[in-house]
């Protein structure tokens, strides 16, 4: 079988296990409800995947690279400021949770793996894995932002990386909860806030 064929078939496995997963969450899910929903039959799946939790790691993967496809982070040319530069990042991350709201329940069936059942310790390191990347990527920015002399040189970046992330899945969550939520705005708001207080412009208040 050419290569083209069995990574389009294999996408099209993994889409539809993000729906079946997303509906019946992991304990619910078969692999013939995987197949079913597919249009292939359960042979063609165990192709693929070894097993229900072959599946389901490969899932993990699959969506955290699906939520950021097309969302750019690089910031180290042009004009702009890298505050304004991540503030777009920020508003396109955001577009592309919107994009796959309706498959937001994954990440709590992936959240719930990691805590307990026979995945927890391989979905806690794919995870560990996967919010490093997301953290290095943030923490580089800022970085950047400090070799610029745009941001504060002594900024504890790792700690402040790991809080806009923090930030991101919580408002992401809070959304999901409530679709009146105005994720945007929220996001927004919050990003630019954090990047203020570490940036020269800022101004604090004298504390005598």
């Amino acid at each position: 079988m050419r290569e083209e064929l069995r990574i389009e078939r294999k996408n099209k496995l993994l889409q539809a296990a993000a729906r079946v997963f997303s509906e019946k969450g992991y304990a619910g899910t078969t692999i013939s409800d995987v197949a079913a929903r597919a249009g292939m039959g359960k042979g063609t799946v165990y192709g693929y995947f070894s097993s229900k939790e072959e599946l389901f790691f490969d899932l993990f993967f699959w969506y955290a690279r699906e939520v950021m496809a097309g969302v750019s982070l690089d910031l180290l040319s042009g004009e702009e400021s890298v505050k304004d530069s991540f503030l777009k990042f920020t508003q396109e991350l955001v577009e592309r949770m919107l994009l796959s709201i309706d498959m937001y329940p994954l990440t709590l069936e992936f959240w719930s793996a990691a805590a307990s059942g026979g995945l927890r310790d391989r979905m806690k390191n794919a995870m560990a894995e996967m919010y490093d990347e997301y953290r290095g990527l943030i923490a580089g920015v800022i970085h950047h932002g400090i070799e610029r002399k745009e941001f504060r040189p002594e900024t504890n970046v790792q700690a402040l990386s790991a809080g806009i992330m923090g930030a991101l899945d919580a408002l992401g969550l809070q959304y999901w909860m409530n679709p009146d939520f105005d994720i945007k705005a929220a996001a927004t708001e919050t990003v630019s806030a954090i990047l203020t207080g570490i940036s020269f412009s800022s101004e604090f208040p004298n504390k005598g």
